[in-house]
C-alpha cells in the first residue's frame, strides 16, 4: 500500500492512536502476544476511532514488521507527520523567550534517536531538529525504541543545520553545543531563557562548522576512566539540567 508504513509494538501503536496524528488503515493482533488487559485496552481505543482490527499469526506479524519485537501488535498507518520549522517558530506554546529545542547533528543510530526522543518528551522539549541527509529519521524502529514517545513529538527535518542555527539565533535562541573537551560544564550555565541544545553523533560528535556556529560549548563532568558518554545519555543529562532549572525558576515565581 502506497504512502503507508508499519509501526509495531504495544506502546508505539497505542500512543499513535492517542496522539491522533496518523491515519490508521488497520491493526493486526496475534492472540497471546501481550496480556488480555492490554489487548482489550487497545481494541477499545481502536473501536472509538472506527479502526478495523484483525487477528493473524505471529509469523505474519514478524513479516509485516520486519522485526521479531512486535509484541503481537502491528498497525498499517500513514507516514510520520514531520513538522515544518516555520510552524515551530510561529508557535507560542513555550513563549518566544523560553524555547527549548534539540538539534541533532551526525546522529545516525535509530536507537539513540529513539532514546533521545523519549527523554525530550519527558522534559517538555518543544521540538527536535535533525538533518534530512546522513541522519537517523522517524522510522518505525525509532517509534519502538522511544516506547511511542515519537508519536507525540514534533520533529523537524532541515536541509542545512548551520543555516537553521542562524535562523534560531535571529529568533532569540542561545545555541549550546555538547562537546566533551569544553571547559565550561552544563551545570555552569543559565538555561532559563530560550535554548537550543546541539547534540553530536555517536562517533564524530558535532561537525566542525556546526560547532563553530554554537554560541557556547559545554561539557558533562565525568570520570577519566571513560572516554565519552553515549550520545543519548549525554543528551539526556543536558536536557534534564535544562528542565531542572526551568522547574526551579517556575517554582520561585519567575516564569
Amino acid at each position: 500500500m502506497r504512502n503507508t508504513e508499519v509501526i509495531y509494538g504495544v506502546h508505539p501503536v497505542f500512543e499513535a492512536l492517542r496522539a491522533g496524528r496518523r491515519k490508521f488503515h488497520r491493526i493486526f493482533l496475534t492472540p497471546g502476544g501481550v496480556s488480555s488487559r492490554r489487548l482489550d485496552k487497545l481494541r477499545k481505543l481502536a473501536a472509538t476511532h472506527n479502526i478495523p482490527v484483525g487477528n493473524t499469526s505471529a509469523s505474519m506479524l514478524e513479516r509485516l514488521a520486519q522485526s521479531e519485537h512486535h509484541q503481537g501488535v502491528v498497525a498499517r498507518v500513514s507516514p510520520f507527520p514531520v513538522t515544518a520549522l516555520a510552524e515551530v517558530l510561529a508557535s507560542d506554546a513555550a513563549g518566544a523567550d523560553r524555547r527549548f529545542l534539540i538539534i541533532l547533528d551526525n546522529l545516525t543510530d535509530p536507537r539513540n534517536l529513539g532514546a533521545i526522543v523519549r527523554s525530550a518528551l519527558a522534559v517538555e522539549a518543544e521540538a527536535i531538529l535533525l538533518p534530512k541527509d546522513r541522519s537517523a529519521g522517524p522510522t518505525p524502529a525509532v517509534s519502538k525504541t522511544s516506547a511511542g514517545a515519537l508519536e507525540h513529538t514534533r520533529l523537524v527535518r532541515v536541509t542545512n543545520v548551520v543555516a537553521t542555527m542562524r535562523q534560531l539565533r535571529e529568533h532569540g535562541c542561545w545555541l549550546y553545543g555538547l562537546e566533551p573537551t569544553a571547559d565550561q560544564s552544563v551545570y555552569e550555565v543559565d538555561f532559563t531563557g530560550s535554548v537550543a541544545l546541539v547534540v553530536g553523533g555517536e562517533e564524530r560528535g558535532i561537525r566542525p562548522l556546526v560547532k563553530k556556529n554554537c554560541d557556547v560549548l559545554l561539557s558533562i563532568p565525568q570520570s577519566d576512566r571513560l572516554e565519552s558518554l553515549n550520545a543519548s545519555v549525554a543528551a539526556a543529562i543536558a536536557m534534564y539540567e535544562v528542565y531542572r532549572q526551568r522547574l526551579a525558576n517556575s517554582t520561585n515565581g519567575h516564569a
